[in-house]
């Protein structure tokens, strides 16, 4: 016979716990799993399972069409039968909790989100420039700059099956064009009444790294030669690369702001604090997001990958993988070395870095962007 008790655990998930072996005159237990329905997600811990019938499987397998069921389970034996269930299981009930918060960040965000919302002033700017005789792409082109979230509608528009393509829209020039003066007007006018009127201080934050970033981004890619197309390329994935990070801070600022307290104040990445948090990391839900707006396959891989240490070839994503790190170490997160980083680039190019003192260089790139304070807003 099978013992069984439940467990709570932090917001509201519950888990049931098993033990011995789990045979046909458990009646009781098999009446709990059936029930399992009614709760939206739980946890079932098989760790002290011994051995389990088949028809106990096909019962749980019935209940996981209709919830949300993480399974955890340290027996090979029993983690194969979990398996031919399609019921992925879990080595700990940490790790079952983490992916059922993950589940439920997706969830939320993809039931809130359409585009992220725009500073409130960028829609003002815009609408005032659209007005004038002389508004051109090429000036719209400056005025989003260093605007990542404006950036992310248009490409996301642009891309839409509302507007027939024989390929992607990769660049933000053809982006513009593909859309055309009058829509772009009318995008520019709906956020400036839908804008927000004010920001949280992590939402702010993560505009300036963004900026940032694809400043920094440009900055290498131009020393290593890549061409203008590319340098096109690589200026839009810097400073969309956190897509997901830009999701977390807007529908979960508190959230998101204790995950960045954990990772400056406890010896812990930023990803390892995403995952504690929000049971997923910001290249995963940035990648699905990018997916979910169909952006090009090059951004798509940008978002999903900019973290990746990977200098076996050249790719676009090198150069913001180096940027990025010295976004981040500049705030105080922890990051792979960007010297070390940044060595290995220019190794797997066979150039020289051009600069005496990269840091001071890079500051200067910094400061010469001119990044309007949030106080403004």
């Amino acid at each position: 016979m099978a013992s069984f008790a439940w467990h709570d655990r932090k917001d509201n998930i519950k888990v049931l716990s098993i033990s011995g072996e789990i045979g046909e005159r458990d009646s009781e237990l098999r009446k709990t799993i059936s029930q399992l329905p009614q709760m939206h997600s739980f946890i079932v811990d098989l760790s002290g399972v011994t051995a389990a019938q088949t028809s106990f499987f096909e019962l749980l397998y019935e209940v996981a069409s209709s919830s949300q069921v993480k399974v955890v389970c340290r027996s090979s034996a029993i983690a194969d039968t979990c398996l031919q269930f399609a019921l992925i299981p879990f080595p700990t009930v940490r790790s079952a909790e983490l992916s059922l918060r993950g589940d439920a960040t997706v969830a939320h965000l993809f039931a809130c989100l359409r585009d992220v919302p725009p500073l409130s002033k960028d829609g003002q700017v815009l609408v005032n420039y659209m007005a004038g005789d002389d508004a051109d792409f090429d000036g719209l082109e400056k005025l989003l700059a260093n605007k990542p979230s404006l950036v992310s509608q248009i490409m996301r528009i642009a891309n839409s099956a509302y507007y027939y393509r024989q390929q992607s829209i990769e660049t933000l020039s053809l982006a513009l064009s593909t859309i055309g003066m009058s829509h772009l007007a009318r995008i520019f006018h709906y956020n400036l009444f839908t804008g927000y009127l004010s920001l949280f201080k992590p939402q702010q934050d993560f505009f300036m790294m963004c900026n940032e970033c694809a400043e920094l981004s440009v900055s290498i890619a131009q020393e290593l030669g890549y061409d203008s197309s590319e340098i096109s390329k690589i200026w839009i994935g810097g400073l969309l690369h956190d897509l997901g990070i830009m999701g977390m801070a807007f529908f979960f600022p508190d959230k998101y702001a204790d995950s960045q307290h954990f990772a400056k104040t406890r010896p812990s990445t930023p990803a390892m604090a995403e995952l504690i948090h929000f049971g997923v990391g910001h290249q995963t839900l940035g990648q699905l997001m990018a997916v979910h707006w169909g952006f090009p396959s090059y951004l798509v891989e940008i978002v999903g990958n900019h973290h990746k240490n990977d200098f076996s070839k050249k790719s676009m994503v090198l150069p913001i993988l180096c940027a990025d790190a010295y976004v981040c170490a500049r705030r105080g997160l922890l990051a792979p070395p960007w010297e070390l980083l940044l060595n290995k680039l220019f190794r797997l190019y066979e150039a020289r870095i051009p600069w005496k003192n990269p840091k001071s260089e890079f500051e200067s790139v910094i400061s010469a962007k001119y990044f309007p304070s949030m106080n403004e807003y």
